[in-house]
């Protein structure tokens, strides 16, 4: 635009008017064309020199621009032939518009033009300017792709590299070039990665591994063209590389963020799955043992199938739960408190989570037994608000560290079974009162109705023996009323000791009413409930209960014994047969027990005596 369009308009300008390149006239030196002094005349000779300065500079910009020797010798030889004529031109023009008085011969000018146009031929001629060097004209095409190119011949020699391959690999062109192809190591590896099948097109693209002059691996795509000959002879391969290292980086890092958000996704399904089993389970015993089957049978932990929770009880850890221990550890965890030197009671006493990783070589691992292996700790303390209730401590492979976010997920799990444990006590607790007498701790009657029950339909379908007994303590009413209410109470609470002492785990003591107890035992015979019965009698005959201030009373009971046989149909009948004997016990005087002998309906009550006393009168009692 700048060049060619202003001097197609002054060479149609010049067809149609003599006022651009003058008039022939005749003067004293020759014959010389005068341009006269008019506003087309001075457009045409500013606009010649405009045209002049830009093609100056253009010429000069380029040679400055080149950085290869031969093409700054090029460049220097076209920006010199194009000066030499412009600068002859533009002195013309001066002399020619300027006062002075004699003139330069105008074929001065064209001594110069011819001047310059030899210097361009002289250049077109020695540094061949117009011929087509197929090299030279690729790595011109290709100087500027970003892409790595390389052409490796048939016999894997590396014969071009443009410099974006020398840059990605880190070689300079004769380091490279003229050598062995760094990528293969044979003409038939070449050949066989470049073999093309006969309907295949002429490309292939794969990603692969390049070793840098440094010695680093970069990850590759490279694709690669077989360049044929004629007779569609191999005459070598075109390979152009690209270097995906920041596409692998990205990759890498959005498959460690899918890795992390699945885990993510798992750690939050495994907590939803244990809460879950924590709120619907209010038994105490299958919640821990649930909980901890459940964290040690967890690939997602990397912990051993073998751990426990302790119950803190005071400054005492009660080993509530366990999985894989053997005797030996056992016995060296009796009597186990808060202030030992062990892991455990580091995290009950500190509320922080403990982890070793050798227990062998960790001081805080004080406890040692026979038989025990190196192996590491994860301890967490189990909290309900900001108390410790447990604790809960699972074993690692020696030297290992636990992941951080695993060790964030068991701590979320361990508040959780906290707050689980702690309802589950509260529950225990309020199922222990609705089900016992609140003076004297004792199963009330709706605990009893059911212990009863179950018993009862076990002792019908096996054929086992079952016996109840009910007690009742003597003149009860005149004890209260000389004593008072509150000593009374007392009383009632011994007697309730004595009772669970002298029966076995598996009995029921029962406060039926009052001063009256009824005890259900289960695997137990005639002969053996009135056994029980008496042995109790004697004992509560034989204690001094102490009351308010210095004072003491003696006190007597009376029972009576009922036991199952084929034609009891309901349990009630055994209360009242038992019921039946204590009366009788009652009437023939009292600190005896009598058992039910009667015949198999429920309304026979013909005790029989087996306390030695004598009978007396049955005085009227309340």
């Amino acid at each position: 635009i700048l060049l060619y369009v202003p001097v197609t308009l002054l060479a149609l300008a010049d067809l149609t008017t003599s006022q651009i390149s003058g008039e022939l006239v005749h003067r004293y030196w020759g014959w010389t064309y005068e341009i006269p002094a008019s506003a087309l005349s001075f457009l045409t000779s500013s606009t010649i020199f405009t045209l002049g300065i830009l093609t100056v500079f253009f010429c000069v910009r380029y040679y400055l621009n080149q950085t290869e020797r031969l093409a700054r010798k090029r460049a220097a030889f076209v920006a010199l032939g194009f000066s030499v004529p412009f600068v002859s031109s533009m002195a013309n023009e001066a002399i020619l518009y300027s006062s002075l008085a004699w003139r330069v011969p105008e074929f001065e000018v064209f001594l110069f033009c011819t001047l310059g146009l030899g210097v361009i031929a002289y250049a077109i001629r020695r540094y061949q300017l117009l011929d087509i060097d197929p090299a030279f004209a690729a790595d011109k095409i290709v100087s500027t792709i970003s892409e790595g190119l390389f052409i490796v011949s048939p016999e894997c020699t590396l014969v071009y590299a443009n410099d974006a391959a020398l840059e990605m690999l880190g070689f300079s062109h004769e380091e490279i070039v003229g050598r062995a192809c760094p990528m293969f190591s044979s003409h038939d590896e070449m050949v066989g990665l470049c073999a093309l099948e006969a309907d295949q097109a002429g490309i292939k693209e794969a990603e692969t591994t390049m070793k840098t002059r440094d010695g680093r691996v970069i990850p590759v795509s490279m694709s690669h063209s077989i360049l044929r000959g004629r007779r569609d002879r191999v005459d070598g391969c075109l390979f152009v590389i690209r270097d995906i290292s920041r596409r692998k980086q990205a990759e890498t890092e959005l498959m460690e963020q899918q890795t992390e958000l699945a885990a993510r996704n798992e750690a939050l399904s495994t907590l939803y799955d244990i809460s879950s089993a924590f709120s619907q389970e209010t038994d105490l015993n299958k919640l821990l043992t649930q909980a901890l089957d459940m964290i040690t049978g967890l690939d997602l932990f990397d912990v051993q199938r073998k751990g426990g929770i302790f119950l803190v009880e005071g400054r005492s850890l009660r080993l509530f739960t366990h999985l894989g221990h053997d005797k030996e550890f056992f016995a060296a965890h009796e009597n186990l408190g808060i202030d030992n030197d062990c892991l455990c009671g580091l995290a009950a006493r500190t509320g922080e989570i403990i982890i070793s990783t050798n227990s062998s070589e960790d001081s805080r691992h004080g406890i040692r037994y026979k038989g025990m292996k190196p192996h590491g700790h994860i301890v967490l303390p189990v909290k309900a608000g900001n108390a410790v209730v447990g604790v809960l401590y699972l074993y690692l492979p020696v030297d290992k560290t636990p992941d951080s976010g695993k060790v964030r997920l068991l701590a979320a799990i361990s508040n959780q079974m906290g707050s689980a444990v702690k309802r589950a006590m509260l529950f225990e607790e309020t199922r222990a009162l609705s089900q016992h007498d609140s003076l004297t701790g004792l199963a009330n009657r709706n605990l009893m109705k059911e212990t009863l029950r179950k018993t009862f339909a076990r002792s019908c379908r096996n054929d086992v023996p079952c016996s109840v007994i009910m007690l009742d303590l003597d003149y009860f009413k005149d004890f209260n009323d000389t004593w008072g209410h509150v000593a009374g109470d007392g009383v009632l609470t011994d007697v309730s000791r004595i009772m669970l002492e002298e029966t076995r785990d598996m009995d029921t003591v029962t406060r039926f009413g009052g001063e009256e107890f009824l005890i259900v035992l289960p695997d137990t015979d005639e002969d053996e409930a009135v056994e029980a019965a008496e042995r109790i009698r004697r004992q509560i005959e034989s204690t001094e209960f102490r009351l308010l201030g210095h004072a003491t009373a003696h006190i007597t009971i009376s029972g009576g014994s009922a036991s199952f046989d084929p034609g009891v149909t309901h349990e009630d009948i055994l209360i009242h047969r038992a019921d039946n004997a204590l009366y009788k016990a009652k009437r023939l005087g009292r600190n005896r027990i009598e058992r039910w002998t009667g015949g198999r309906g429920p309304d026979d009550d013909r005790p029989v005596s087996l306390s030695p006393q004598q009978p007396h009168d049955l005085e009227p009692e309340t």
